[in-house]
Protein backbone atom coordinates (compact mmCIF):
# COMPACT_ATOMS: atom_id res chain seq x y z
CA UNK A 1 0.00 0.00 0.00
CA UNK A 2 2.85 2.40 0.81
CA UNK A 3 4.15 1.60 -2.64
CA UNK A 4 1.57 3.95 -4.10
CA UNK A 5 3.38 7.01 -2.69
CA UNK A 6 6.49 6.10 -4.59
CA UNK A 7 4.82 5.51 -7.95
CA UNK A 8 3.57 9.07 -7.70
CA UNK A 9 7.17 10.30 -7.40
CA UNK A 10 8.13 8.19 -10.39
CA UNK A 11 5.56 9.92 -12.59
CA UNK A 12 6.64 13.41 -11.66
CA UNK A 13 10.22 12.60 -12.58
CA UNK A 14 9.28 12.67 -16.24
CA UNK A 15 9.16 16.47 -16.05
CA UNK A 16 12.97 16.58 -16.09
CA UNK A 17 15.36 16.25 -19.02
CA UNK A 18 14.64 12.56 -19.32
CA UNK A 19 11.42 13.38 -21.22
CA UNK A 20 13.27 13.95 -24.47
CA UNK A 21 14.86 10.50 -24.32
CA UNK A 22 11.61 8.58 -23.78
CA UNK A 23 10.98 5.91 -26.39
CA UNK A 24 7.51 6.67 -27.72
CA UNK A 25 4.87 3.95 -27.73
CA UNK A 26 1.74 3.24 -29.69
CA UNK A 27 -1.41 3.35 -27.60
CA UNK A 28 -2.11 -0.17 -28.87
CA UNK A 29 1.26 -1.49 -27.68
CA UNK A 30 0.74 -2.38 -24.01
CA UNK A 31 4.10 -4.13 -23.89
CA UNK A 32 5.91 -0.96 -24.97
CA UNK A 33 3.98 1.14 -22.43
CA UNK A 34 4.92 -1.35 -19.75
CA UNK A 35 8.61 -1.03 -20.63
CA UNK A 36 8.31 2.76 -20.70
CA UNK A 37 7.01 3.01 -17.14
CA UNK A 38 9.42 0.35 -15.91
CA UNK A 39 12.32 2.34 -17.34
CA UNK A 40 11.08 5.49 -15.61
CA UNK A 41 11.04 3.70 -12.27
CA UNK A 42 14.55 2.38 -12.82
CA UNK A 43 15.82 5.89 -13.63
CA UNK A 44 14.64 7.48 -10.38
CA UNK A 45 14.85 4.58 -7.91
CA UNK A 46 18.36 5.45 -6.71
CA UNK A 47 19.16 9.12 -7.38
CA UNK A 48 15.79 10.78 -7.95
CA UNK A 49 15.64 14.10 -9.78
CA UNK A 50 16.61 16.77 -7.23
CA UNK A 51 16.39 19.54 -9.83
CA UNK A 52 12.60 19.25 -9.69
CA UNK A 53 12.37 18.27 -6.04
CA UNK A 54 12.07 14.50 -6.47
CA UNK A 55 14.00 12.48 -3.85
CA UNK A 56 15.30 8.95 -4.41
CA UNK A 57 12.44 6.46 -4.22
CA UNK A 58 14.24 3.57 -2.55
CA UNK A 59 14.10 4.03 0.34
CA UNK A 60 11.35 6.62 0.60
CA UNK A 61 10.03 8.31 3.73
CA UNK A 62 6.30 8.45 4.44
CA UNK A 63 4.66 10.36 7.27
CA UNK A 64 1.75 9.80 9.65
CA UNK A 65 1.05 6.11 9.03
CA UNK A 66 -1.66 4.54 11.20
CA UNK A 67 -3.34 1.17 11.54
CA UNK A 68 -5.75 -0.58 13.93
CA UNK A 69 -4.17 -3.57 15.74
CA UNK A 70 -5.14 -5.78 18.71
CA UNK A 71 -8.85 -5.23 18.00
CA UNK A 72 -9.21 -1.47 18.69
CA UNK A 73 -5.69 -0.16 19.38
CA UNK A 74 -4.23 2.58 17.19
CA UNK A 75 -0.67 2.02 16.00
CA UNK A 76 0.80 5.32 14.81
CA UNK A 77 4.12 5.87 13.03
CA UNK A 78 5.01 9.56 12.61
CA UNK A 79 7.57 8.55 9.98
CA UNK A 80 8.37 5.26 8.27
CA UNK A 81 11.01 4.11 5.79
CA UNK A 82 9.78 2.12 2.79
CA UNK A 83 12.20 -0.12 0.88
CA UNK A 84 11.78 -2.38 -2.15
CA UNK A 85 10.25 0.05 -4.63
CA UNK A 86 13.10 -0.37 -7.12
CA UNK A 87 12.14 -4.03 -7.48
CA UNK A 88 8.48 -3.34 -8.33
CA UNK A 89 7.32 -4.69 -11.68
CA UNK A 90 4.76 -3.19 -14.02
CA UNK A 91 2.67 -6.09 -15.26
CA UNK A 92 0.21 -4.19 -17.43
CA UNK A 93 -0.23 -0.68 -18.87
CA UNK A 94 -2.98 0.33 -21.25
CA UNK A 95 -4.24 3.68 -22.51
CA UNK A 96 -7.72 3.73 -24.06
CA UNK A 97 -7.90 7.15 -25.63
CA UNK A 98 -11.41 6.66 -27.00
CA UNK A 99 -12.77 5.86 -23.53
CA UNK A 100 -10.30 8.24 -21.90
CA UNK A 101 -9.01 5.85 -19.27
CA UNK A 102 -5.55 4.51 -18.36
CA UNK A 103 -5.12 1.15 -16.62
CA UNK A 104 -2.12 -0.16 -14.71
CA UNK A 105 -1.21 -3.35 -12.84
CA UNK A 106 1.84 -3.38 -10.56
CA UNK A 107 3.44 -6.08 -8.39
CA UNK A 108 5.78 -5.37 -5.43
CA UNK A 109 7.47 -6.74 -2.31
CA UNK A 110 7.79 -3.93 0.22
CA UNK A 111 9.34 -3.51 3.68
CA UNK A 112 8.19 -0.73 6.02
CA UNK A 113 10.14 0.17 9.16
CA UNK A 114 9.61 2.85 11.78
CA UNK A 115 9.09 3.81 15.43
CA UNK A 116 5.49 3.64 16.64
CA UNK A 117 3.18 4.41 19.53
CA UNK A 118 0.13 2.45 20.67
CA UNK A 119 -3.04 3.85 22.25
CA UNK A 120 -6.56 2.56 22.82
CA UNK A 121 -8.43 -0.31 24.43
CA UNK A 122 -7.92 -4.02 23.76
CA UNK A 123 -10.38 -6.72 24.82
CA UNK A 124 -7.75 -9.22 23.66
CA UNK A 125 -5.08 -8.03 26.10
CA UNK A 126 -7.67 -7.61 28.82
CA UNK A 127 -8.62 -11.27 28.46
CA UNK A 128 -5.02 -12.48 28.37
CA UNK A 129 -3.25 -10.15 30.78
CA UNK A 130 -5.88 -7.99 32.43
CA UNK A 131 -4.67 -4.95 30.46
CA UNK A 132 -7.54 -2.99 28.89
CA UNK A 133 -6.21 0.54 28.40
CA UNK A 134 -3.19 0.22 26.12
CA UNK A 135 -0.34 2.69 25.77
CA UNK A 136 3.01 1.65 24.39
CA UNK A 137 5.83 2.19 21.92
CA UNK A 138 8.55 0.44 19.97
CA UNK A 139 10.10 -0.07 16.55
CA UNK A 140 8.45 -2.32 13.98
CA UNK A 141 9.30 -3.78 10.58
CA UNK A 142 6.53 -4.98 8.31
CA UNK A 143 7.18 -6.97 5.14
CA UNK A 144 4.38 -7.00 2.58
CA UNK A 145 4.85 -9.79 0.05
CA UNK A 146 3.39 -9.90 -3.44
CA UNK A 147 1.32 -6.71 -3.38
CA UNK A 148 -0.84 -6.43 -6.48
CA UNK A 149 -2.20 -3.02 -7.40
CA UNK A 150 -4.78 -2.35 -10.14
CA UNK A 151 -5.57 1.22 -11.21
CA UNK A 152 -8.26 2.75 -13.41
CA UNK A 153 -7.46 6.39 -14.15
CA UNK A 154 -10.01 8.34 -16.21
CA UNK A 155 -8.86 11.54 -17.91
CA UNK A 156 -9.86 14.35 -20.23
CA UNK A 157 -7.79 15.76 -23.11
CA UNK A 158 -7.04 19.46 -23.44
CA UNK A 159 -5.06 21.53 -25.92
CA UNK A 160 -2.80 24.14 -24.33
CA UNK A 161 -1.78 27.56 -25.60
CA UNK A 162 1.32 26.10 -27.26
CA UNK A 163 -0.96 23.74 -29.27
CA UNK A 164 0.22 20.60 -27.47
CA UNK A 165 -2.28 18.11 -26.05
CA UNK A 166 -2.23 17.00 -22.43
CA UNK A 167 -4.22 14.47 -20.44
CA UNK A 168 -5.92 15.78 -17.28
CA UNK A 169 -6.79 13.14 -14.70
CA UNK A 170 -10.31 13.14 -13.25
CA UNK A 171 -9.17 12.43 -9.71
CA UNK A 172 -12.59 12.03 -8.14
CA UNK A 173 -13.44 9.21 -10.57
CA UNK A 174 -10.17 7.29 -10.25
CA UNK A 175 -10.55 3.79 -8.78
CA UNK A 176 -8.18 1.11 -7.58
CA UNK A 177 -8.02 -2.38 -6.10
CA UNK A 178 -5.24 -4.06 -4.16
CA UNK A 179 -4.35 -7.49 -2.80
CA UNK A 180 -1.57 -8.63 -0.46
CA UNK A 181 -0.53 -12.28 -0.43
CA UNK A 182 1.31 -12.24 2.90
CA UNK A 183 2.38 -9.89 5.72
CA UNK A 184 5.20 -10.58 8.20
CA UNK A 185 5.60 -8.45 11.34
CA UNK A 186 8.72 -8.02 13.46
CA UNK A 187 9.41 -5.60 16.33
CA UNK A 188 12.06 -4.50 18.81
CA UNK A 189 10.94 -3.90 22.39
CA UNK A 190 7.19 -3.52 22.01
CA UNK A 191 6.52 -2.07 25.47
CA UNK A 192 2.91 -1.95 26.67
CA UNK A 193 2.29 -0.58 30.13
CA UNK A 194 6.00 -0.90 30.83
CA UNK A 195 5.99 -4.63 29.99
CA UNK A 196 7.81 -6.10 26.98
CA UNK A 197 5.04 -7.89 25.05
CA UNK A 198 6.95 -8.17 21.79
CA UNK A 199 6.62 -11.93 21.38
CA UNK A 200 2.92 -12.01 22.25
CA UNK A 201 1.86 -9.08 20.06
CA UNK A 202 4.05 -9.96 17.06
CA UNK A 203 2.79 -13.54 17.15
CA UNK A 204 -0.81 -12.33 17.20
CA UNK A 205 -0.27 -9.91 14.31
CA UNK A 206 1.43 -12.54 12.16
CA UNK A 207 -1.50 -14.89 12.72
CA UNK A 208 -4.17 -12.23 12.16
CA UNK A 209 -2.73 -9.84 9.57
CA UNK A 210 -5.71 -10.30 7.26
CA UNK A 211 -8.04 -9.07 9.99
CA UNK A 212 -5.86 -5.99 10.48
CA UNK A 213 -5.89 -5.21 6.77
CA UNK A 214 -9.68 -5.52 6.71
CA UNK A 215 -9.88 -2.75 9.31
CA UNK A 216 -7.05 -0.47 8.20
CA UNK A 217 -6.01 -1.39 4.67
CA UNK A 218 -8.51 0.81 2.83
CA UNK A 219 -7.79 3.92 4.90
CA UNK A 220 -4.05 3.47 4.42
CA UNK A 221 -4.29 3.03 0.67
CA UNK A 222 -6.79 5.89 0.29
CA UNK A 223 -4.22 8.21 1.83
CA UNK A 224 -1.53 6.94 -0.51
CA UNK A 225 -3.83 7.27 -3.52
CA UNK A 226 -4.14 11.01 -2.89
CA UNK A 227 -0.39 11.38 -3.40
CA UNK A 228 -0.38 9.03 -6.38
CA UNK A 229 -3.09 11.02 -8.17
CA UNK A 230 -1.51 14.35 -7.33
CA UNK A 231 1.80 13.42 -8.90
CA UNK A 232 0.27 11.50 -11.78
CA UNK A 233 -1.74 14.62 -12.53
CA UNK A 234 1.46 16.69 -12.62
CA UNK A 235 3.00 14.26 -15.09
CA UNK A 236 0.13 14.28 -17.55
CA UNK A 237 -0.41 18.03 -17.29
CA UNK A 238 3.31 18.72 -17.65
CA UNK A 239 4.17 16.24 -20.40
CA UNK A 240 2.30 16.47 -23.74
CA UNK A 241 1.02 13.25 -25.24
CA UNK A 242 3.32 13.58 -28.26
CA UNK A 243 6.32 13.07 -25.94
CA UNK A 244 5.37 9.49 -25.06
CA UNK A 245 2.76 8.41 -27.65
CA UNK A 246 3.24 7.87 -31.39
CA UNK A 247 -0.37 8.66 -32.30
CA UNK A 248 -1.79 12.11 -32.79
CA UNK A 249 -4.21 12.63 -29.90
CA UNK A 250 -5.95 15.61 -31.50
CA UNK A 251 -8.66 13.43 -33.08
CA UNK A 252 -9.76 12.44 -29.59
CA UNK A 253 -10.39 16.02 -28.48
CA UNK A 254 -14.04 16.66 -27.73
Amino acid sequence: MYVLLVFSVMLVSCLGGYVDSIKKCSMADDKCLNALFQDLLNKVSKDGLPEIGIPPVDPVKVQNVSAIVLDEVLMFMPEASVKGIKSCKFEFNHIDMAKRVARQKINCDITVKGAFTLSGKSSLLQGLLGIKDVTGSGVTKVKLDDIRLNFNLPFNLKRTSDSTIHAHLIREKATYEYDVKNVIFAADKMLIGGTDLTKLVVGYLNENWKKMLEKSGKSLTDKAIEYYLEFAEKFFIGVPTNKFLLEDASKYLS
